[in-house]
């Protein structure tokens, strides 16, 4: 069980984006500025 927890938690890559909107991580996300975070399962295959 604990395995199955740890592999489905998110993955940030690293992103660099200065702003004060609290939305703002979100939209650089939707931008294409910083990449979406990733299940921690899906980088195991990289």
């Amino acid at each position: 069980m604990s395995l199955a927890w740890y592999a489905v938690q998110p993955v940030y890559q690293d992103c660099v984006y200065i702003s004060f909107e609290p939305m703002s991580y979100e939209e650089a996300i939707d931008a294409g500025l910083c990449p979406a975070p990733e299940m921690r399962w899906e980088t195991w295959t990289d």
